[in-house]
Formats: C-alpha cells, structure tokens, sequence
C-alpha cells in the first residue's frame, strides 16, 4: 500500500488506512490531504477554511479506520472502487455544500429584501407623482409625469407580485436541494448536521446500489457524530428525500 507522507501523519495521526480500504480511495484520501494542505493562511470562510476542512477529512478517517465499515468498503469497491472513492468524497463534502448552500441562501433572502425596498420607494415615487398629477393636470412643462407614473404603477404591481412569489421559494430551503446537498428545517440545530449526513449517504446508496443501506448510513452516523438511529427511524426520515431531487439528478 502506498505510504503517507510524513508532513500528513503529523497532521492526521489516523494513517496508515487498514489494508482492507481499496487503493482507489488510499491515493484519493492522500490527494486531498495535500489539497487541504494549500489552503493553510487563507482567508475563506469559516465552512470553506482550512480548519473546517481538516475536520471534514478527519471525519472520513474515522468512517474509514473503523473496522465495523470492513464489509461496506468490500461492497463499494466490488461494484467500483470509483464508487468507494465518491463515498469518501461526500463525507468531506456534506459540510461544506451545506455551508456553501447556507451562504448563498442568505444572499438570496438578502437579494430579496433589498428589492422589497427598491419596490418601496418606487411605490412612495408613484404615490407622489399620481398626487402631482392629479393637483395639477393639464399640460405642464414638468415633463412626462404621467407617463412615468403609468410605468411606475406597473412596476410596482409586476415586482410586488415577483417578490412574494420569490419570498414564498426561499422561505422553505429545499428549494436549493440537489443530490449533492439536502438541507432541511433544522438549519443550525445540534441534530441539523447528523441529519444532513443520514439523508446524504443514504440517498447515494440509493442512488447507486437501489436500496439506501441503512445497516451502514446509521453505521457511519453513530461513528462520525455519536448519535445513534435504528433503521427504522432512518427509514421513516429518508423515505422522502428521492422527491427532493431535480429531473435531472433522479435515478429513474
């Protein structure tokens, strides 16, 4: 098995992997060990920055250490050890999307009360040109003001319409879920992230074996944050998670 690099033993006291973990996965878990090394004295955010990543991957070692996963790491590389591969890659990933997708999130909701306040002042501007227009009528050398106001009185029906719809999209945070991300009401709880990693792995052993696995997606839950499911309570919470996904991300 190849050896690991002196400078990533220091940082990542789990190396060497158990000889059972597929060769594939031992080059991919090097590689990014030494991708994360870059990002040391960077200015990211908290969810993208070295630290967080160095915690994302630790995380992944565990899952791969542990010698309860054996048989599952013999049933992904049997398939293909690319898929071995692109579960290791999700356990260092889940985190990150989440913040990546929590971040635009707050822009979105940002975005829409800023526009909430250009309608505002168009509605105000309206109001004060259909008072002008009104109190003095006649042709005026002030300019168009009526047709300004019809314009303005069309805006601010068309935008105040566009904006409640967009409120009602980005009120409800699974309008950004993807295979690659599930988020749900439990944004920022203590349970929110073992959530996210219940219904992330288990949709990739859906995706890609037909049935999620419980056996092992509570497996890795339990190691990964000490919180502990049965498989039935992992079946009822997932059993929705395939309506979350786009057309083009379903399996089907």
């Amino acid at each position: 098995m190849k050896e690991t690099p002196a400078t990533i033993r220091e940082i990542y006291p789990e190396f060497p992997l158990p000889p059972w973990i597929p060769e594939a996965v031992v080059d991919f878990v090097h590689k990014h060990a030494e991708s994360v090394e870059t990002l040391k004295g960077h200015d990211l955010p908290e969810f993208a920055s070295y630290d967080a990543n160095v915690r994302y991957l630790k995380r992944a070692l565990v899952v791969l250490k542990d010698e309860t996963t054996r048989d599952m790491w013999e049933l992904l590389n049997d398939k293909s050890p690319d898929v071995a591969v692109e579960l290791v890659w999700l356990l260092t990933a889940i985190e990150y999307n989440a913040g990546l997708h929590m971040k635009i999130h707050k822009r979105n909701k940002e975005a829409q009360k800023a526009h909430l306040k250009i309608i505002e002042n168009a509605e105000k501007l309206y109001n004060l040109l259909q008072g002008f227009n009104n109190s003095f009528p006649g042709d005026l050398s002030f300019g168009d003001t009526r047709s300004l106001e019809i314009v303005l009185q069309d805006f601010v029906i068309t935008e105040k319409a566009k904006n409640g719809e967009y409120k009602k999209v980005i009120g409800n945070v699974n309008y950004l879920s993807s295979r690659l991300i599930l988020l749900s009401r439990e944004l920022n709880s203590e349970k929110a992230m073992p959530l996210r990693f219940l219904k992330m792995i288990s949709l990739f052993f859906r995706l890609e074996f037909g049935k999620p696995y419980h056996k092992y997606t509570t497996q890795i839950v339990s190691l990964v944050f000490d919180v502990h499911y049965d498989e039935n309570t992992a079946t009822k919470i997932t059993e929705n998670i395939i309506n979350y996904l786009k057309p083009e991300d379903s399996p089907i």
